[in-house]
């Protein structure tokens, strides 16, 4: 999860995009800062050489379906509820006969 967070972290933005949270309640931030993914104030991976975007916070549309896992659910996580992000999952295609168009056939 931890390269996944720190690739796509110059589009999410810096600052807080998750947490895990154990069983008493206690939350453990992790964030993207500096070109890298946290965990709890620890750096976890590091980018070379983040890329600079055009435009600050572009607008992304996140495909989902049953078969995300792992770096994938902390992908969506990340992107779930920020600006300018919308998540799509499987049904959501099919009712906006989008999953015709974006099929891998």
């Amino acid at each position: 999860m931890w390269p996944m967070v720190a690739g796509v972290g110059p589009v999410l933005g810096e600052g807080v995009i998750g947490y895990f949270i154990d069983p008493t309640g206690v939350e453990n931030a992790w964030e993207y800062r500096d070109g890298a993914s946290w965990d709890n104030g620890v750096a976890q991976q590091r980018v070379d050489a983040p890329y600079r975007l055009r435009r600050d916070r572009p607008r992304v549309a996140v495909l989902t379906d049953g078969g995300v896992a792992s770096s994938g659910e902390a992908t969506v996580i990340a992107f779930r509820g920020a600006p300018g992000h919308a998540l799509l999952r499987h049904a959501d295609l099919r009712a906006l006969d989008l999953y015709r168009e974006l099929r891998d056939e």
